[in-house]
């Protein structure tokens, strides 16, 4: 299954639907829609959007929650939110990051909404050690598994393929980019080995694609993504 992160598609909801109806893509991506973040949408606003994306499931809800710092009753309050947003487009997956402040608690939270929680390798979090994340992954919580992004070890030099080796059993989506020299590029012209991943991955995991290069900034959003499309279908 192949998806892409809508807004680095068009954050215009109406022009991205255009540019979706092009394509052979069943899945999207949230975070952001018409330049806000989901969590500063209103539900009515939000319902409509979704009425708008009819034709597509949604694979993911993207959160800034456990990478950005908020006090413990923001986070919590920002939390309930983004579940009720799932609730709204009728996606299971919730992606957080490693740093909130009670992961067990947002786990039962989870497992009493039928939603789990996807944690990403990112940068700058405790999430970025492989190391970590089999620990954590070690105490078994009901609804988290992992969402992989092979850039992310790559940058800091270490061995991504090694990481989903040793995490590919919780591994149930990843973000695909490439890059190549310290700048991304498209797929399959960098110094990530995307065959490879793709063979590794379990055969349900789904695949999501970054668009949005900014070394080809001189090109549209549109462009990019039809480009990324391409070679992943070939």
């Amino acid at each position: 299954m192949v998806s892409v992160i809508t807004d680095e598609v068009s954050s215009d909801i109406d022009s991205l639907i255009k540019i979706l109806e092009e394509t052979k893509l069943e899945y999207v991506e949230l975070r952001k829609i018409n330049d806000k973040y989901l969590f500063e949408i209103d539900t009515g606003e939000l319902r409509l959007i979704n009425k708008k994306l009819n034709n597509y499931k949604v694979s993911l809800i993207d959160s800034p929650i456990g990478k950005h710092k908020y006090s413990y009753d923001k986070e919590n309050k920002l939390f309930i939110k983004y579940i009720n947003i799932c609730k709204i487009f009728k996606c299971k997956y919730l992606r957080i990051f490693t740093d909130v402040s009670d992961i067990e608690k947002y786990n039962n939270i989870a497992k009493e909404n039928n939603i789990t929680l996807l944690i990403e390798n990112e940068k700058g979090t405790k999430g970025e050690s492989y190391i970590y994340l089999k620990e954590l992954m070690n105490k078994k919580y009901s609804n988290i598994k992992l969402l992989y992004d092979a850039e992310n070890y790559y940058s800091l030099n270490l061995d991504y393929i090694e990481a989903l080796r040793l995490l590919k059993d919780d591994i149930v989506y990843i973000h695909l980019r490439d890059i190549k020299g310290g700048k991304f590029v498209y797929l399959y012209d960098g110094e990530i080995n995307i065959d490879k991943i793709l063979n590794m991955i379990n055969k349900d995991t789904i695949i999501s694609l970054e668009t949005h290069l900014p070394m080809c900034s001189n090109l549209k959003k549109e462009d990019l993504f039809k480009e990324s499309i391409r070679r992943i279908y070939e």
